[in-house]
């Protein structure tokens, strides 16, 4: 009976610690995703300030700081094509969505078993002038 205890307490064990895994990756992505699209949202366009003295965002300026921002999100995995960056001078949003395909720990090394799970995130940043 012990045996199959313990068996029964390491199985739990490993789907503790991929499940740990993939939403330590998780939070970690979104924070990464929030923060480019904040910062992404406080590009203003400098020209549009100094010609009428409307503050709009720069959609150009901000897919630039978006894309920097969102660098460290391939230490967290492998990306799953390019991120996608849309910013909306009227409305002064910037939304940012990534994907990224994050390598299991335990299960990667079981017969049949998944070696990566794909982990999302979407943002959306204001410009508030």
């Amino acid at each position: 009976m012990v045996p199959a205890c313990m068996l029964v307490v390491l199985g739990l064990g490993t789907v503790a610690v991929d499940g740990a895994v993939l939403h330590a990756a998780q939070r970690r992505l979104l924070a990464i995703c929030a923060a480019a699209a904040d910062d992404a949202a406080g590009m203003v366009d400098a020209r549009a300030v100094q010609l009428d003295g409307t503050v709009r965002l720069d959609p150009a300026a901000a897919r630039r700081v978006a894309l920097a921002r969102l660098a460290p999100a391939r230490r967290i995995g492998e990306q799953v094509g390019p991120p996608a960056v849309r910013g909306d001078a009227a409305a002064g949003t910037v939304d940012v969505a990534t994907t990224v395909d994050v390598r299991q720990l335990v299960f990667r090394l079981l017969p049949g078993g998944a070696g990566r799970t794909t982990v999302s995130c979407r943002a959306r940043g204001r410009l508030r002038p």
